[in-house]
């Protein structure tokens, strides 16, 4: 067994060169940390491209080695999505005068009270987080219908990296646009409504030209492939609608409740 390093030719302690091995773990830290600075400049530039030329940019960056850019543009897009449905719902129940807090500890207690005839309601402080997980399984579950379309029913290779990618990217743009609505939800959640509307049609556009881009497809097969989506995407923000309206439902019967409550003295 050799006892001197290979490369430095300097004696090995436990059969490794203590030299040598600072050296290895150094360069891998740096990797790590060129790799992630990257990651977040190619998002930046992805970003910036999406506005200014999005047809090229796509062209240019829908490959599989930009994979890691779509799982992260998919995870902050799906997080600014849970805050805007947390932030929307609150300012909803602002507007009619309630605490969201108040009304979740209200329904907290209403459900310790009724647990044991079966019976719960969700706790508004979690829709944030469920808005959120649900985004990212409905974008996945979309980049795994454009795969079978292609692959089982049009019969054409498309690699799924890829598709999440394209995911990803066209994601950029709704995340900044759901930032916007976020702030346009404390001046007026109506506004809000309309920013998400533009948005969601600026999504489907891009969601057109990024399957043109990963995909060989006919006119037909492109329309059958984006009308699933579309469908897909309708089916995710009427969930998304009816919560907000079954909040902002809430909100007015518990400004009732909460009004009966001070006209009659009743403390709670």
């Amino acid at each position: 067994m050799a006892k001197f390093c290979n490369k430095c030719g300097k004696p090995l302690v436990d059969g490794i060169c203590p030299d040598c091995s600072k050296k290895d773990e150094k360069k891998e830290r740096t990797e790590v940390e060129a790799s992630e600075s990257n990651l977040l400049t190619d998002y930046l530039d992805i970003l910036k491209g999406m506005f200014t030329s999005p047809v090229k940019t796509m062209e240019k960056n829908i490959t599989e080695k930009n994979f890691p850019i779509g799982i992260l543009s998919i995870v902050i897009c799906s997080v600014l999505f849970g805050i805007f449905m947390h932030v929307l719902i609150s300012n909803i129940f602002s507007s009619v005068g309630l605490d969201m807090s108040i009304i979740s500890a209200g329904i907290e207690s209403l459900n310790a009270k009724i647990a044991a005839m079966g019976v719960s309601f969700p706790t508004l402080g979690s829709i944030g987080v469920k808005m959120a997980i649900f985004f990212a399984l409905a974008s996945v579950i979309m980049a795994g219908l454009i795969y079978l379309m292609n692959s089982i029913i049009f019969k054409k290779k498309l690699d799924f990296k890829k598709i999440i990618t394209m995911i990803g990217i066209i994601e950029i743009t709704f995340s900044v646009c759901l930032l916007v609505a976020i702030i346009a939800s404390f001046i007026h959640y109506v506004l809000a409504f309309i920013i998400i509307i533009v948005a969601i049609a600026i999504l489907l556009v891009h969601l057109h030209q990024g399957i043109l881009v990963i995909a060989t497809m006919t006119k037909t097969q492109t329309f059958y492939t984006i009308a699933l989506c579309v469908g897909l995407a309708i089916i995710a923000f009427i969930l998304a609608f009816v919560t907000t309206l079954m909040a902002l439902i809430l909100a007015l019967a518990m400004q009732d409740v909460t009004n009966t409550i001070s006209r009659n003295g009743i403390g709670l």
